[in-house]
């Protein structure tokens, strides 16, 4: 059992920092200007359903589970992400981007956080007899406390996108390198812009935490939506092919398939901020790896009904940032729990969905579709092999493993 007393809560941190240590022990960050935003919705987990064939979900469950375990020396960090740049003149010359230490640390033996978030589609009138949901379908709560499991009903057939996060403050602080002299700091000319980002924690010490359910994404302008859009116009697409009748993923999980490490297993993609916000992200992630301790994950389940043989039901695509941070000897990127989920069946073929891609302009969604295959060609290799692996398994001969990437331009087979 964990420990919920009081002390190991941390105690709130100045944010920005005044100073941040530098790269050598004669070297310091001072902070130059900054804008803080409070009380902002930090999206953990991002599941965007869409497709022909929407109906064949049952439901789909995010959870959130932030916490740390002394006896392990786990922790649950929110690192910073920096920009660092030389400015000469009227030049700007940019030299990399770094992680210059955590901007929010979670220590001790504690439960944090545990939020479950079980959206279901319901038919009839049982999609709108929640209170928490306005008349169109816009869902939202505050989940202040150490533990909630939410379930809340979209309507059959439509597509709907679901978050889960935290409540917190995010600063976007420019810094200026200097050198501790005997008797005064000297100023050089490397700066540094850093964004940083401190949770919200409830009188009682819990991580305040939300989720975020939308039945109509197409004219939306919730968190959620734009988050989700940066992600998709900014940061790059990991393909996880073709999933047959359900599909689940966790942090870790996702951070192998984005190679990067345990900190970095869970980004938040930030909606609003300077231009290289959008490009950067907020890394959020454990000190180590354990596997009883997945900070995230998601898993979205298809109706029985709808499990035929033959059929390709679900095509998720997750997200990573396309910049890589310098952390020790070595680059990373950070993995993003958002994903775009295709949902199609016919068990004819397989088609290729095309990534799709948020219009630039607000409140506009324009999606890239896949040109459907004449009646009568031949089936995607890919389906192929999977319907010969699943006769396989019913005939009890096993079958292997199933489809580690699709026909997608997009993927990457092993």
């Amino acid at each position: 059992e964990y420990v919920r007393a009081l002390e190991g809560a941390p105690a709130p941190a100045a944010l920005p920092p005044r100073a941040i240590p530098g790269p050598a022990p004669t070297l310091v960050w001072v902070l130059q200007d900054y804008v803080v935003n409070r009380s902002a919705r930090l999206p953990l987990t991002v599941a965007y359903l869409h497709g022909p064939d929407v109906h064949v979900a049952d439901h789909v469950l995010e959870y959130v589970y932030l916490v740390s375990d002394s006896r392990l020396d786990l922790e649950v960090t929110f690192s910073m992400t920096g920009l660092t740049f030389t400015k000469r003149g009227g030049s700007v010359s940019v030299e990399g981007l770094v992680v210059p230490g955590p901007s929010f640390e979670l220590s001790g033996t504690r439960q944090w956080l545990r939020v479950y978030l079980r959206v279901y589609a319901a038919d009839g009138p049982d999609y709108e007899r929640f209170g928490i949901c306005t008349p169109r379908g816009y869902c939202f709560k505050v989940v202040d406390g150490g533990s909630d499991y939410v379930r809340l009903p979209v309507k059959r057939g439509t597509p709907f996108i679901a978050a889960a996060g935290v409540l917190g403050d995010v600063a976007f602080a420019t810094y200026r390198l200097y050198y501790l002299g005997r008797v005064s700091l000297v100023p050089l000319d490397r700066y540094m812009n850093v964004t940083m980002v401190r949770p919200a924690l409830t009188d009682e010490g819990y991580v305040v935490g939300w989720i975020e359910v939308d039945h109509e994404p197409f004219t939306a302008h919730t968190v959620a939506w734009r988050s989700l859009r940066v992600a998709t116009l900014y940061w790059e697409s990991v393909d996880y092919g073709w999933q047959d009748g359900s599909f689940f993923v966790d942090a870790f999980t996702h951070a192998e398939r984005s190679y990067t490490i345990p900190l970095f297993s869970l980004g938040i993609v930030l909606p609003a901020g300077p231009v290289h916000v959008s490009l950067l992200g907020v890394g959020v992630g454990l000190t180590k790896r354990a596997e009883s301790y997945s900070v995230a994950g998601m898993e979205v389940i298809v109706s029985p009904e709808h499990e035929v043989d033959g059929s390709c039901e679900l095509w998720p695509w997750l997200y990573r940032s396309r910049v890589e941070y310098r952390y020790g000897e070595a680059s990373y990127p950070i993995a993003a729990m958002y994903a775009d989920v295709y949902a199609y069946e016919n068990a004819a073929y397989c088609p290729s969905p095309a990534q799709p891609s948020l219009a630039p302009r607000p409140g506009a969604w324009a999606w890239r579709t896949a040109s459907p295959r004449p009646p009568g060609q031949a089936p995607d290799q890919e389906c192929s092999r999977m319907r010969a692996r699943r006769r396989e398994k019913a005939l009890g001969r096993g079958g292997g493993p199933g489809p580690t990437c699709g026909t997608s331009p997009r993927s990457a087979c092993t």
